[in-house]
């Protein structure tokens, strides 16, 4: 009798959970008019502030290679003075910006004190730079700075 108790049992609940309504829950849909869209790259929200959106929209002197050496990139060569205080950059002949016009001492000159107006880290290292002739420029720094793993390449250390 308890056997045939419990199994009576058994069987009421497993019907009573299979007839029991069932409850759907529906969330709001946004059409995509009301959906903000905004692009975040990396964890700055302005693109040219960021250092994804610079590489992706600028290039360096310098790069570094997978094995962290210094490679060329807009500068085919380049030397550093003694003191560490002058650092000559040898610029590339072939290179145009989109619109055809050449990259030369002068846009590279230009380039690097724009960075420093925007506050580039290696702006308050740098006393002048100076274009040597159309493809060549010299950066003076004030003190001795890595510029090679700083100023120029797109990966900051």
């Amino acid at each position: 009798m308890r056997k045939v108790l419990a199994i009576l049992v058994l069987i009421a609940l497993f019907l009573a959970g299979c007839t029991g309504k069932e409850e759907v829950v529906t969330k709001p849909t946004q059409t995509a008019e009301e959906v903000e869209q905004i692009l975040n790259i990396g964890a700055v929200k302005d693109f040219k502030k960021a250092t994804e959106g610079r590489s992706l929209v600028f290039e360096t002197l310098v790069d570094v290679d997978k094995y962290g050496n210094l490679v060329p990139l807009l500068a085919e060569s380049w030397e550093m003075s003694d003191d560490g205080l002058v650092y000559t950059f040898h610029l590339r002949r072939d290179v145009k910006f989109h619109d055809g016009m050449l990259f030369d001492a002068k846009a590279a000159k230009f380039a690097l004190e724009w960075c420093m107006d925007r506050g580039a880290s290696y702006a308050k290292y740098v006393d002048r730079v100076k274009v040597v002739d159309d493809y060549t420029i010299k950066v003076y720094f004030n003190e001795y700075y890595r510029v090679l793993t700083k100023l120029p390449t797109k990966y900051q250390f």
